[in-house]
C-alpha cells in the first residue's frame, strides 16, 4: 500500500520569544527556518485517498490519530504516536466494538498499572520486529525502503505547497508478509506485554 501522488499546503514557522532560563530579561527571538505546518491529501497506489496533518506549534499537547474509513466500517487502530490504546471498529450499521490483540501485544502499561490504562509506549516492538527479522533472515518493516518512501512523501509534501502542483511519488515498496498471531503471554512480571515472542515466527 504504497502513496502514488501527493498534493499539500504549508504555512511558515512562527516567530517565538526566547525563554533564558535563570534570566530576567527575554533573549532574541527566533524561528525555525522552514515550514512547520503541513496538511496533504495522499492517493495511494491502490486507489484509496487519504489525508496527513503535522503541526509542530500546536498550542496544545498533539492530538494524534490514525482512522482508517472503509466502504463496510471505520478502522481507529489506537495512538500511532505511542504505540497504545484500544483497537476499535465500526462496522456498516452495527455499533462500535473493541477488537481483541492476537500478536502477543496487550496493550497494558509500560511502567506498571499505576500508570494511565492508554499509556503503553510500546515503540521497541518495532526495534524487536527488525531484530527478529535478521535472524529470521526475512525482509523486516522498518526498512530503508519505507523511510525513504516516507522521507519523500515529506519532500513532495513541502514541493507541492512551494510549486502549487500534484507531486507524483518516484518510489514504492511491497510490504512484508502479516505476522502470525499468537504469544499473548506477559513477561517480566506483567510489565512488558510479550509481543516480542510473536515477532519470532
Amino acid at each position: 500500500m504504497w502513496i502514488k501522488r501527493v498534493s499539500g499546503f504549508a504555512v511558515p514557522a512562527m516567530e517565538h520569544e526566547s525563554e533564558l532560563y535563570y534570566a530576567s530579561e527575554a533573549g532574541e527571538k527566533w524561528k525555525t527556518a522552514d515550514n512547520n505546518l503541513y496538511t496533504g491529501a495522499l492517493q495511494f497506489a491502490s486507489g484509496a485517498v487519504g489525508t496527513l496533518h503535522l503541526d509542530g506549534e500546536s498550542i496544545d499537547e498533539e492530538q494524534p490519530a490514525l482512522v482508517i474509513y472503509g466502504t463496510e466500517g471505520i478502522l481507529k487502530p489506537g495512538d500511532p504516536n505511542s504505540f497504545s490504546g484500544s483497537v476499535r471498529l465500526i462496522p456498516k450499521n452495527t455499533p462500535e466494538m473493541k477488537i481483541p490483540f492476537t500478536h502477543g501485544y496487550t496493550g497494558a502499561p509500560l511502567y506498571g498499572p499505576e500508570t494511565p490504562a492508554d499509556y503503553g509506549q510500546h515503540r521497541g516492538v518495532g526495534a524487536a520486529e527488525m531484530a527478529w527479522s535478521m535472524i529470521c533472515d526475512r525482509p523486516h518493516r522498518a526498512s530503508a525502503e519505507l523511510g525513504l518512501h516516507t522521507m519523500e512523501l515529506l519532500c513532495g509534501l513541502d514541493k507541492s505547497s512551494k510549486e502549487g502542483a500534484v507531486y507524483n511519488m518516484t518510489t514504492s515498496l511491497e510490504l512484508p508478509r502479516a505476522l502470525e498471531p499468537g504469544h499473548t503471554d506477559l513477561i517480566l512480571g506483567g510489565v512488558r506485554g510479550g509481543a516480542e515472542a510473536s515477532l519470532a515466527k
